[in-house]
């Protein structure tokens, strides 16, 4: 796994691409660190689930995304495309 700094402010939110991570910080790491969403995709709605997959896949207008929740740390594995696309930057 890789975290990126996304970006700053007092909130912090945590994106990943293996909800079985995001459930392990829910359990460790709540109220500190929130995430963006975890294996219990039903509460969260198409819409939400739309955005993460276009986050997690490093689709157009990701960066978007990011900006409106304020993400502060993003998970990644090292072969994800998003990995590999801000490695070449």
């Amino acid at each position: 796994m890789m975290a990126i700094r996304a970006t700053t402010s007092g909130r912090e939110y945590i994106i990943e691409n293996n909800d079985e991570f995001g459930d392990y910080i829910i359990y460790d790491a709540f109220p500190e660190y929130k995430v963006f969403i975890d294996a219990r995709l039903d509460m969260y709605g198409a819409e939400k689930i739309r955005e993460y997959r276009k986050v997690t896949e490093f689709k157009h207008g990701w960066e978007d995304i990011i900006r409106k929740y304020d993400i502060q740390w993003i998970f990644y594995d090292n072969k994800s495309p998003f990995k590999i696309s801000i490695g070449k930057k």
